[in-house]
This record gives C-alpha cells, structure tokens and sequence, in this order.
C-alpha cells in the first residue's frame, strides 16, 4: 500500500521481482560481505580463503531471500506501509537464518548454533514490534527497566517451557527406553562424557514432525504471538498459582515420558527375566 512521504509523494515498496531491485540487493549483501571479511581477515590470502567460506553461506541465502521477496512480493505491497516494511524486514532475516541452520551441520557445524539462536529470537522480536505494533510502555529509572526486563524473562521462561513440554516428554520417553535396553551413550560409554540417546532423539524429532505436519507448531506460535496481546509488556506479575500450575504441567510431561517409555522398560526386564530364568534352568540340568 502506498504511503505519502514529507514531501507528499507516494512511497511503496519496491518490486522485489523486479532485475535493477534484486541487483542493487545483491550489490548491498556483497559489500556487506567483503567488509565484514576485511575487518577479520589480516592478509590478501586470508581474506580469499575466508570470502570463499563466508560466500558458501551468504549466496545461497541471499539467492532464496530473493525468492521469497518476489513470491511474497505482491502480498507485501498489499499490506499498509509499515507493516509491510515489518513483514519484508522479518522475511529478509528468517530466511538466511533458516538457510544457515539447513546448511551448518553440512559444513561441520551445530544443528543451531548460538548465533543462529539469539538471531532468530532477535528477528521475531522485530517482527512483532513492526507487524504487530508492540511497544515497551514508557518507564522511568533503571530499576523500572530492569523489573521490566525480569518479568519479561519469567515469562518468556515459562512460555518456553510449556511449548517445549511435548519435545521433552519425548525425549525422556527415549532415554528411558534407552537406558533400559543399554543402549544410550551415557548407559554403555559412561567415562566417554556423551549423553546421546537413539530413541530419545528420534522420538523428539518424530513428535516436532507431526506438531508441522499437523498443525500444532502453529497453534503453539500463534498462541505464543498473542500472549502480547492477552498479557501486555511488563504487566506479568509471577505468582504461586501460576508457579504450582507450571510445575504441575511439567510433572505431567515427566509422568507421560515415562508412561512412553514403561512398556519398552517392561519388555525388556521380562526378557532378562527370561534369559536369567532360561540359564538358571540349563545350569540345573547340566549339573
């Protein structure tokens, strides 16, 4: 949607289909590519070998940002002025943020490094101060922001946790069937210091495929979108019910990654008891 300017002309965003839009887009990234290599690099061969590294990133999330922004493009355009620079702003970020988390254990990294974490975090932060209109509320003092910033965190804390409740019970499930059956990382490489386990990861991400495919991860950040709304910044105040209803949730994802996780348990003590029974009774024969 058009908006008028201070000198009243009609200011739109651009088309990003458009070759001169994408071009100068381009020529913006790599600029911002060779000077952030030059200030980190000391020499010519360095900055090569280090501009090649970085470009293995940087071009394939710059050349599917430009995607998007041309398939998103003309919705952008028919949203209000600033939400959509709000909407273009969030894409442009999320979008080689998700790049980076695809290609990072292809390159030897972390599924999701740190960076790529507070990144995110700081990319939705944008989003909805943009698109949605969010705003601190005016404060005066330090302590007032830093009480602020506490029960910010408190409860960003704890919607983090009820989120991640289902993906916990599923991996408690899997070290518990693991641990049972001998077969995790802690249970048979004590002194190795790894706390892997099979069934606990697969479990994990079979139950983050099914909240995508079914419709639950967008329940949850639909939900946790709306908590602005429904509890406006600053205005969390941490209580004994909420503290006793949080922790009941959480004990109930304990109590359903062990339910998970008994069946398996109990198959494999009747196995042993079994086999145990099976040489005790071969044992009294032989003899």
């Amino acid at each position: 949607m058009k908006r008028k300017n201070h000198n009243n002309r009609q200011v739109e965003l651009p088309n990003f289909c458009h070759l001169g839009v994408n071009l100068r887009i381009a020529l913006t990234v790599e600029a911002a590519l060779v000077a952030g290599v030059v200030a980190r690099v000391p020499d010519v061969p360095a900055f090569w070998m280090e501009f090649i590294a970085q470009s293995a990133l940087a071009q394939p999330a710059l050349l599917l940002t430009l995607l998007a922004l041309c398939a998103a493009g003309r919705w952008l355009r028919s949203q209000p002025y600033r939400l959509g620079v709000g909407y273009t702003l969030a894409l442009g970020v999320a979008v080689p943020l998700l790049t980076a988390l695809w290609l990072s254990p292809l390159l030897g990294g972390q599924a999701a490094g740190q960076a790529v974490k507070l990144s995110t975090c700081l990319a939705l932060a944008l989003g909805v101060h943009l698109a949605g209109g969010v705003e601190a509320p005016a404060l005066d003092g330090a302590w007032a922001v830093a009480g602020l910033l506490g029960r910010e965190a408190v409860f960003g804390v704890a919607i983090g946790l009820v989120v991640g409740l289902p993906f916990d019970a599923a991996r408690v499930g899997g070290r518990f069937i693991d641990t049972f059956r001998g077969t995790s990382a802690e249970a048979s490489l004590p002194f190795a210091g790894s706390r892997e386990a099979a069934s606990g990861d697969a479990l994990y991400q079979l139950v983050g495929a099914l909240a995508i495919s079914g419709g639950g991860a967008s329940i949850a950040i639909s939900g946790a979108l709306r908590s602005f709304g429904a509890v406006h910044l600053g205005a969390f105040v941490p209580t004994e019910a909420a503290a006793l209803q949080l922790a009941g949730l959480a004990a109930g994802a304990l109590a359903t990654g062990l339910a998970v996780g008994a069946p398996i348990a109990g198959c494999a003590l009747a196995v042993d008891a079994a086999l145990g029974l099976a040489f005790w009774i071969k044992a009294r024969i032989v003899s």
